[in-house]
């Protein structure tokens, strides 16, 4: 017998097709949103990472900081007692410097000068008085150049003039002090003994 058919096969093809292309569209869809989804939870995850690396980073740059302030308040404070230390040391020195000063000018000034005034300035001495006669000056400043506390003496004015009637010449004149003399070894040997 011969069948035919009636049916609109087309229609069902048709169908049939459009049933397979909503599965496919479907199927893309959520294989689709997986993957971004999976991409979303993969970047958050590096970010959270990261952010931990970053806080980690922080908490530890911000303890080297406090380390920084602690090493450049004890680098101040080294420097204030090395600066106290050298200014008592100086008042040691300047100590002992003025004792020199004022026995040396009582063995180096010879008889026949009358000192009026005495100023030190640093390392720089002026001396101003009268003398019975220029030589007696000239004699000061061999004894100063002589003398191991002193150097570099230099005559500023010498002039005559008139004090009680009496004839005499006023001076000034001015030196430096120098550092302790630096003993040789057989001088400390010598003071060992």
């Amino acid at each position: 017998m011969i069948r035919i058919n009636l049916l609109p096969y087309r229609e069902e093809a048709r169908q049939a097709r459009r049933k397979q292309f909503d599965i496919m569209l479907g199927l893309s869809v959520v294989v689709g949103a997986l993957i971004i989804g999976l991409g979303y939870l993969l970047l958050d995850q590096l970010i959270s990472t990261q952010q931990l690396r970053n806080d980690y980073l922080k908490e530890k740059i911000g303890v080297l900081d406090k380390n920084i302030a602690e090493v450049e308040a004890f680098k101040k404070e080294i420097q204030s007692l090395v600066e106290r230390k050298n200014t008592i040391e100086s008042l040691q020195e300047d100590r002992s410097e003025m004792v020199h000063l004022l026995s040396g000018l009582v063995e180096q000034v010879p008889a026949g000068i009358h000192l009026t005034e005495v100023r030190q300035t640093d390392k720089n001495v002026t001396l101003k008085g009268f003398t019975q006669s220029s030589s007696r000056v000239s004699t000061l400043m061999k004894n100063i150049e002589e003398s191991p506390w002193m150097e570099a003496p230099k005559l500023h004015f010498i002039e005559a003039v008139r004090v009680n009637k009496r004839a005499l010449g006023k001076f000034a004149l001015e030196f430096r002090l120098v550092q302790e003399p630096e003993k040789t070894p057989e001088e400390q040997a010598g003071g060992q003994q």
